[in-house]
């Protein structure tokens, strides 16, 4: 079943701080703007993780015969810059520093943002599972974590059209760049060495083979930890292409872009996850570029990360860490012959495990549990496995985590415990905890199948 993650030292975990602190100082426009770098959304919550997605991750059609043209721009406003010219300039500083030359011409377009509302539009309607999207919902509803009135489709949507300047779509394998006029040249300019990163990763390594081909949706902790690969390695990137590309003014100029720009409303998970492949991400890569350079960092396409925890503890994923696999909560044999049937299962990792300890009270009448603890317990996750099964209006969800020790599972049944859920049970076999939610009950008393 896997071995408990090793113990993190005073110091590995000093410097692990220390280095998130510096990426943090460097990407400080990176939070804020994170939104502006999202680029494609084929799902929510599993398939791309529970916040829209950042780096899309689907099998590219066989590449066409013939060289396609290297730029193919849109009529721009009268008077402005030559942005063809300006993302090529961009493209060849980005490939000679991350030093991964291009095997073949990336097509780039740059388009108004009415049309690439239409594209937005018509990438939602077609990537989206509503069935699935709806399913999911509920898991965060379920959970606590998100309000019933959440819409993750028009929230995809709203986000994708009024914030993107730009996009590598692996599937066309093409850029598309959004003139969003003067003000936004600085952003526009980090968006393409951004996307251009994530063209360069496509052609040497294959966004196809990080999810074996299979495409389907994976679990929201893995899709996380794959996106925090390739987004954190791209992050890394353009922070140093910053130091020597955009000047001090740029840089007020960027400032005061992100302080004028409204921060959407969203549930904190969904807000957590859209930053963390950029920040955690960009720790992760630093951390593999002092092990050995860009070649480490090339490296991990080949064994790429499972899991948010290895993204989050990048000494665990260099020492060869992985989680373990968590049987999940599975409802006897009379009940799923009554209807009963199984419609959500996702793993949420220790990101997952941040938010939702973050969101409940630190013990009986107590205010919220401090987000320091909860990335403290967090950190002891092993594996976790959540199912929801629904019949009619009723329904019961099974979360089964697994801990590093007993002690942390202990710890772990006290803050469940404290859930100001009012149908609840909790069972605890040393290192597993399952916590059960329901809607009513006799959904809580239904048997349980034998592993």
């Amino acid at each position: 079943m896997g071995e408990a993650p090793p113990g993190m030292a005073c110091t590995e975990k000093a410097a692990m701080n220390e280095r998130r602190a510096r990426l943090r100082r460097a990407l400080g426009w990176l939070g804020p703007i994170a939104l502006l770098l999202l680029l494609f959304l084929p799902g929510t919550f599993g398939g791309s993780g529970m916040a829209p997605a950042s780096t899309p991750l689907p099998s590219p059609p066989a590449a066409a015969s013939g060289a396609a043209p290297t730029t193919r721009p849109s009529s721009a406003p009268t008077g402005a810059p030559d942005l063809a010219a300006m993302v090529s300039a961009v493209e060849a500083q980005v490939s000679a520093l991350r030093e991964l030359a291009p095997l073949r011409d990336v097509p780039t377009e740059i388009v108004e943002p009415a049309a690439f509302r239409t594209w937005a539009e018509g990438e939602v309607a077609r990537h989206q599972n509503a069935e699935l999207t709806r399913c999911r919902t509920r898991v965060l509803v379920r959970l606590g974590l998100a309000e019933p009135t959440l819409d993750l489709r028009r929230l995809s949507l709203d986000l994708l059209s009024s914030q993107v300047v730009g996009r590598y779509d692996p599937t066309t394998r093409s850029l598309t760049v959004v003139n969003r006029g003067a003000g936004f040249l600085v952003p526009l300019r980090i968006t393409v060495a951004h996307e251009y990163t994530h063209a360069l990763q496509d052609q040497h390594f294959g966004f196809a083979t990080l999810r074996s081909g299979t495409g389907v949706a994976l679990p929201v902790d893995r899709e996380l930890a794959l996106q925090a690969l390739a987004d954190g390695d791209a992050s890394l990137l353009v922070a140093t292409w910053m130091r020597d590309h955009v000047t001090t003014e740029e840089r007020g100029e960027l400032e005061r872009l992100v302080a004028a720009a409204p921060a959407p409303a969203m549930p904190p998970v969904l807000a957590r996850q859209i930053t963390f492949p950029y920040v955690e991400g960009a720790a992760f890569a630093q951390a593999l570029y002092d092990s050995g350079g860009w070649a480490a960092v090339d490296a991990a396409y080949a064994r790429a990360p499972a899991s948010t925890a290895e993204i989050l503890h990048p000494e665990r994923y260099l020492a060869g860490w992985r989680p373990i696999t968590v049987e999940p909560l599975r409802l006897a044999a009379p009940a799923v012959d009554d209807g009963w049937h199984e419609t959500c299962r996702e793993t949420l990792g220790e990101l997952g495990l941040q938010a939702w300890l973050g969101s409940q009270p630190a013990g009986p009448g107590q205010t919220l549990r401090p987000a320091d603890e909860a990335r403290a317990l967090a950190e002891h996750w092993t594996g976790d496995e959540v199912t929801l099964w629904e019949h009619g209006s009723s329904w019961v969800l099974g979360w089964t985590t697994a801990w590093d020790s007993d002690a942390a599972g202990a710890s772990f049944a006290g803050a469940a415990a404290a859930s100001p859920a009012e149908l609840r049970r909790l069972d605890r076999d040393g290192v597993r905890v399952t916590l059960r939610l329901a809607a009513d009950a006799a959904a809580l008393e239904l048997p349980t199948a034998a592993h």
